[in-house]
């Protein structure tokens, strides 16, 4: 096999909230800040970061929204169960207090979620995604101009399994806007599987996160920009691990592969993850 040099992920995208707000800009073979490369007219920078976000937050998606008090609220909060997921709730989120600062920039979060209990005899939530907003400027540097970066989710989420084996089966799709570069979106119909460490178990709550454990993606993704699509499929070859000890909100170890089915070249995106606090590794493999 033959790759392409590797590409790291600056974090320029930082956590608000649980729901895992993700993206970046792409480091390519040394010529620029972002200089992407090119498949099948496509800008990888762009597949790669909404690759990196979206697979950032799948464990966190199995757990209800979360934020600050101001930057969401939840109404109503009903639980007649008593198992930390509201019968039937909105978290709507405020752009104008869900702010948080960069280095060179700022970012904000918008929109809606709305979370549905099944039943008390049941485990897990619905939840209904209505333009869900990550927003992030980031300020003009030595290397690269001001822009803005939108990523925007809308459709649902199905939270299921067990405190054991928490499983996620997610129908959503995405619109990545940056500035002065073609406009894309992708198309999520996957599923994904947490396995707790030895002695922990899932629970719900407002705030509450998961524990030690890794996470398993596999499913399609279709991905288009200008004019052209290309699907993908995902797998896991090492599960996504989130170490509570770790306060980085990247993975400390994990590697997911995204096959190019068709549309493109052969080959297949790597996004890997290895250490506490290490940079996302991501970069495009030809046969």
């Amino acid at each position: 096999m033959r790759n392409h040099p590797l590409l790291l992920l600056p974090l320029f995208f930082l956590p608000l909230s649980i729901l895992g707000l993700a993206g970046c800009g792409l480091k390519g073979d040394g010529t620029g800040p972002d200089d992407p490369i090119d498949i099948a007219g496509l800008e990888f920078s762009m597949l790669s970061a909404v690759l990196q976000g979206e697979l950032r937050g799948a464990g966190q998606a199995m757990m209800l929204p979360g934020g600050p008090p101001g930057c969401l609220t939840i109404s109503p909060f009903e639980d007649a169960d008593g198992d930390g997921v509201p019968d039937d709730a909105d978290f709507v989120y405020s752009a104008s207090e869900c702010v948080f600062t960069l280095g060179n920039g700022f970012g904000t979060t918008s929109g809606r979620a709305h979370v549905v209990d099944p039943g008390s005899t049941t485990f897990g939530f619905t939840e209904t995604l209505s333009g869900l907003a990550y927003t992030v400027d980031v300020g003009a540097s030595e290397d690269s101009p001001a822009e803005t970066r939108v990523r925007t989710l809308t459709g649902q989420r199905v939270v299921g399994g067990s405190p054991g084996h928490t499983t996620l089966t997610q129908n959503v799709q995405v619109t990545y806007t940056v500035t002065n570069r073609p406009s894309a979106s992708a198309s999520e119909t996957w599923q994904a599987a947490f396995s707790p460490a030895q002695g922990a178990s899932v629970a719900f709550g407002i705030g509450t996160r998961l524990p030690d454990g890794g996470t398993t993606i596999t499913g399609p993704m279709t991905w288009t920009q200008s004019g052209n699509t290309v699907t993908l499929a995902l797998t896991t070859t090492t599960p996504i691990w989130f170490d509570p000890a770790c306060e980085s909100p990247f993975p400390s170890a994990g590697e997911v592969h995204a096959q190019v089915l068709s549309g493109a070249p052969a080959g297949y995106v790597r996004i890997s993850w290895t250490s506490c606090g290490g940079q996302t590794e991501v970069d495009f493999i030809e046969p």
